[in-house]
């Protein structure tokens, strides 16, 4: 629909481009279609997102925040080390 009222709203504009954006987006549009029609098997993609989701997730750390984790720990056993040398009041 859009690439024909595209046809009458650029037709103010010089004859070529009004013809060259109706062409590029009718072709568009029909590629589109072939492809989500013919192409694309929406029913083998459904099964494969439902067989994924019913895996259970292997929950992995990322470099930084084993990093992060890392640094964590050793401010942790400084705090602990300084509040062991301080004396008690």
């Amino acid at each position: 629909i859009f690439p024909f009222m595209m046809l009458f709203f650029f037709n103010r504009l010089p004859s070529a481009l009004t013809w060259y954006y109706t062409v590029s987006n009718t072709i568009t549009l029909l590629l589109q279609f072939v492809i989500q029609t013919y192409i694309i098997d929406h029913d083998k993609i459904l099964a494969k997102m439902q067989d994924t989701r019913s895996k259970p997730k292997v929950k992995t750390k990322s470099k930084w925040q084993e990093r992060y984790e890392q640094v964590m720990d050793s401010q942790k056993k400084v705090l602990e080390l300084k509040n062991k040398t301080q004396p008690k009041k």
